[in-house]
């Protein structure tokens, strides 16, 4: 069985994989099952960002997937920061990227 996760990642500081980095650590480190990463996105993910996260998937035999999501309407985007980090709302695009029943 593969276990579906997925992560959402608005990296303007270019160091927020770091924590998304982390966090799959702690999962890896934590299952014996498969797990295949999405990683719901912007587009703002470094080069590192990308080293990095690949690498930890590799290194653990694990599957990494980068999904694009589309960019909000400026007007929705105001809208939306009111109250939430846009990269919070990316988690929302899953059913249209990710093939599987449960995420």
């Amino acid at each position: 069985m593969t276990i579906e996760c997925t992560l959402s990642i608005r990296d303007e500081s270019g160091k927020y994989y770091i924590n998304a980095y982390v966090t799959l650590l702690s999962v890896f480190d934590n299952t014996s099952e498969k797990v295949r990463v999405h990683v719901m996105h912007d587009g703002t993910i470094t080069e590192d960002g990308y080293r990095d996260l690949n690498g930890l998937c590799a290194q653990y035999g694990q599957e990494i997937v980068y999904h694009r999501v589309p960019d909000f309407e400026p007007e929705v985007a105001r809208t939306i920061q009111q109250w939430f980090n846009l990269g919070a709302m990316y988690r929302y695009f899953a059913p249209d990227f990710i093939p599987a029943g449960k995420v």
